[in-house]
């Protein structure tokens, strides 16, 4: 649900963005993607791609991490001086960490 000044309202990584950013449309005109992309993602009806999570995260110079913006994905971090921020480095899928053993073809 996006913000509207409800102080109640929990403030989830994605309105954290936002409100760095200034707000949903600003969002979406940096990360190149459409305001009701942006306002699907903080309503929760989609998922946040791994690629604009490492996009957001460079935003706003790691004041909000990857891990938090989608949660549901295996993050790691490898060494990149660019990545200032974050002391491990920059953010990537780790495809290895859910990935289904494969299964053994006989010849």
């Amino acid at each position: 649900m996006p913000y509207d000044g409800d102080m109640n309202q929990e403030i989830t990584p994605i309105l954290q963005v936002c409100k760095i950013v200034g707000d949903q449309a600003k969002l979406a005109r940096a990360l190149q993607v459409t305001s009701p992309t942006v306002n699907q993602w903080v309503k929760g009806e989609r998922p946040i791609p791994a690629d604009r999570c490492s996009a957001m995260e460079a935003l706003v110079h790691g004041a909000v991490k990857c891990e938090q913006l989608n949660e549901s994905l295996s993050w790691i971090r490898i060494p990149d001086k660019s990545w200032k921020w974050h002391p491990k480095g920059r953010p990537v899928v780790d495809p290895t960490r859910d990935a289904k053993p494969r299964k053994k073809v006989e010849a």
